[in-house]
């Protein structure tokens, strides 16, 4: 099973750096609270898809299951086999090389990038509230960390952690090597990847 790198839902460890976006976004006269980011998204998009997708600021489940299934088809007809399967998550093959994570590439950049990572995003943090300070009460909630833990040491952890771990393509750090919230609570403790994906328990 693997979870591509653009789905920020995944339970993965380092997808906890969509809590620390502070990308600009152009002005939108939407209501929407994800106005702006609707329309870097546009701005981004390379299909009339996409962007027929993205155009009414809504992201519907229905659209997002065609979006991941024009994906699939994609690298099916690239000769790669894979499955969207309900989780979020994608079944098919691990560490795609050469030719194939080139297909990988552009069979998702003109479908899933960027809507499936606005969707998670709108799905876990549907005011788009700062989502840093969001984990943090989430993490005080269930007693990870104390009330003298703020949002700028989240901050601080999840960049030193991203620091440590790198982007794959080196050999991952050994677990001793990595940073721990106070009382040496790692990254992958249950408690804090569920408060790091859905701080809003939704």
């Amino acid at each position: 099973m693997s979870w591509p790198s653009r789905a920020i839902a995944s339970a993965g460890s380092l997808l906890l750096l969509a809590g620390l976006c502070a990308c600009s976004a152009p002005e939108a006269s939407s209501d929407s609270p994800y106005a702006s980011q609707f329309e870097q998204a546009r701005s981004e998009s390379t299909t009339d898809f996409q962007r027929d997708v993205l155009d009414d600021d809504v992201i519907t489940e229905e659209e997002f299951r065609e979006v991941r299934q024009r994906y699939v088809d994609c690298l099916a007809d690239a000769g790669i086999r894979a499955e969207a399967l309900a989780d979020g998550s994608y079944d098919m093959p691990d560490g795609l090389q050469g030719k194939n994570a080139d297909a990988d590439m552009a069979c998702a950049t003109k479908t899933v990038i960027p809507v499936e990572s606005l969707y998670y995003t709108i799905r876990s943090n549907p005011q788009n509230e700062d989502f840093s300070a969001l984990i943090v009460e989430c993490l005080q909630a269930k007693g990870v960390v104390d009330d003298a833990f703020a949002k700028e040491d989240w901050d601080e952890f999840v960049s030193a952690f991203a620091a440590l771990a790198g982007d794959g393509s080196t050999p991952a750090p050994a677990a001793s090597e990595l940073p721990t919230l106070p009382g040496g609570v790692q990254i992958d403790d249950p408690d804090v990847q569920s408060c790091s994906s859905d701080p809003l328990r939704l």
